[in-house]
């Protein structure tokens, strides 16, 4: 039993390797990429709380430095609505790094309902000690053709200072067969 359990690992494993090693072609009409880059001009990110943030082209910085000594949800927002008639997988590329530089922060993203401010997707963010780091997450269709706010949060508890910089913020749509527009307010 054992020995027919590995042989068809092995055998299983093998097969992957070679169906890899052989190119596959795609025709340009099913591999369509659209990106949607959310650092460009035509968005503007707000502060909220004590948070301070610059825009350029290429990055978007959010700097908190406060003497509160509770729980404040410092963050960086954009109004928004992407919309689509397709029902695809949706990723979003960041390319970040933060730091607290003394004091306790955490760091996450997060995408609201704008009209209802329910949470449609959230998850955390790394402390890299400022060295910038790639991540990508798949974001539910859901945030879709409604007007969102996406929002990058420093939450603070306590005096401190933190950062939080990105130097890619991408809206990915793979195989894209319909239009998808963008909408700031």
């Amino acid at each position: 039993m054992k020995k027919s359990f590995v042989e068809y690992v092995i055998f299983t494993f093998t097969y992957l390797i070679l169906l890899a090693s052989f190119p596959i072609e795609i025709s340009s009409a099913q591999a369509q990429i659209l990106d949607l880059d959310l650092l460009s001009q035509q968005t503007i990110w707000q502060p909220f709380a004590a948070a301070v943030v610059t825009q350029n082209r290429t990055s978007l910085g959010i700097y908190v430095i406060t003497n509160y000594t509770g729980d404040l949800f410092n963050r960086a927002y954009l109004p928004i609505s992407v919309n689509s008639s397709d029902n695809k997988p949706i990723i979003l590329a960041l390319k970040y790094a933060s730091a607290s530089y003394f004091g306790n922060a955490t760091f996450f993203a997060e995408i609201r309902d704008n009209r209802t401010n329910d949470v449609l997707w959230s998850d955390s963010l790394n402390n890299t000690n400022g060295q910038m780091r790639d991540q990508i997450f798949v974001l539910p269709v859901s945030v879709l053709n409604k007007p969102v706010e996406f929002r990058f949060y420093i939450i603070t508890n306590g005096i401190g200072e933190h950062s939080l910089i990105f130097n890619k913020v991408n809206l990915s749509f793979y195989n894209v067969t319909q239009r998808v527009t963008v909408e700031t307010s």
